[in-house]
C-alpha cells in the first residue's frame, strides 16, 4: 500500500458515514437520543434503591445449630425416633453407599426405633 493510502480511506469512509447522517435525520437522531433515554431510565430506576454498602455478616451465628439432645430445647433422638414412627414419618439418608449402610447399621443398634431398610435401585 502507498503512503496515506490509509488516511485516504478513512476520509472516504467518514465523509460516506457523515453523507449517511445527513440524509437520514431521524434516524440518526434516533441513534443518539435511544441510547440517552435507556441511560437516563437506568438512572431512575437506580435512584429507586438503597445503594448502602453494608458491612460483611456470617449467616451461621452462635446458637443457630443445636446438637441434637445437647440442649434445653432440642429433644433426645430416641425422644424424635418415637414421634416420628408416631405420626407414620421417615428418616432418609443419601446415598446408598458401603459408609452409609455401616453407619445406619450402628446407629440401629443403638437406637431400636430406627428401622434400616435399603432400596435395591442402581
Amino acid at each position: 500500500m502507498a503512503p496515506g493510502h490509509g488516511n485516504r480511506q478513512l476520509r472516504a469512509m467518514l465523509r460516506k458515514n457523515w453523507l449517511l447522517k445527513k440524509r437520514h435525520p431521524f434516524i440518526t437522531s434516533a441513534e443518539l437520543l435511544m441510547p440517552t433515554v435507556v441511560m437516563l431510565l437506568l438512572i431512575a430506576v437506580r435512584t429507586g434503591f438503597d445503594t448502602t454498602v453494608h458491612p460483611v455478616q456470617a449467616y451461621i451465628r452462635e446458637g443457630m445449630f443445636l446438637e441434637i439432645g445437647n440442649s434445653q430445647i432440642s429433644p433426645s433422638f430416641d425422644t424424635i425416633l418415637q414421634l416420628m414412627v408416631a405420626q407414620g414419618e421417615y428418616l432418609a439418608f443419601a446415598p446408598d453407599t458401603i459408609e452409609t449402610r455401616l453407619m445406619l447399621q450402628i446407629m440401629s443398634a443403638k437406637f431400636p426405633l430406627l428401622k434400616v431398610r435399603f432400596s435395591d435401585v442402581s
